[in-house]
């Protein structure tokens, strides 16, 4: 007769492993999160194709428009415009 393994080994088993993935990183494929502050420039990894942004026209005004942003742009928040800035 084949003996059956016994359920305190199975489980020693189960929980052995559940560490061993918890400890190198939590599970495959170890992802990792890294943090960025706001307002932080921020590279971009792929293209965006027809990105929603503000662009002036040739009179100075706003106008909402598309562009294509590609792969290794920088981007950044643009902070608050005070009042009396020239930006605006």
């Amino acid at each position: 007769m084949i003996e059956q393994p016994r359920l305190s080994s199975f489980i020693l088993a189960v929980v052995s492993l559940a560490f061993i993935l918890l400890a190198s990183g939590c599970a495959l494929p170890f992802t990792r999160t890294v943090y960025v502050p706001p307002g932080t420039a921020c590279q971009l990894r792929k293209p965006i194709k027809n990105a929603p942004v503000w662009e002036k026209d040739k009179d100075g005004k706003k106008v909402a428009t598309e562009r294509n942003l590609a792969e290794g742009w920088m981007v950044l928040p643009v902070p608050p415009v005070a009042p009396g800035d020239l930006r605006e």
